[in-house]
């Protein structure tokens, strides 16, 4: 993957690319409902 978009594509034509997520704001992202990942992937090992 080479990153995650502001929007969906299928939806937005050229949608810009996030520069930089951090963990937190990928569980928010999860619990949020977005798709994009599975809360359980993004917890450190």
């Amino acid at each position: 993957v080479s990153g995650i978009l502001m929007a969906d594509p299928r939806i937005v034509d050229d949608p810009q690319a996030i520069p930089e997520v951090t963990y937190d704001e990928l569980r928010e992202l999860s619990y949020s409902g977005a798709q994009v990942l599975h809360e359980d992937s993004i917890f450190p090992v």
